[in-house]
């Protein structure tokens, strides 16, 4: 979920821009210190959280499907 909270910032003053904006300056406001409450409070979540996965792929196939396969899957490593 890295990124995540970028990507909802980013929308969220989008909108918050708007209603600025449309003259809600009163939700406006809310909304901002509702934002900086929210981001506030997820910084305090431990990174720990946050788990990185390995995944080990194995490929059974004729000696020829290998020998062409193994040029292309070097690229993705």
């Amino acid at each position: 979920m890295l990124g995540l909270t970028t990507a909802a910032t980013i929308w969220f003053v989008g909108s918050i821009e708007m209603g600025i904006g449309g003259g809600y300056y009163l939700t406006s406001i809310a909304g901002t210190g509702l934002a900086l409450a929210i981001l506030v409070l997820f910084r305090k979540i431990p990174r720990s959280y946050h788990t990185v996965r390995t995944y080990h792929i194995i490929v059974a196939a004729e000696d020829q499907a290998v020998r062409e396969l193994t040029p292309i899957l070097d690229l993705l490593v």
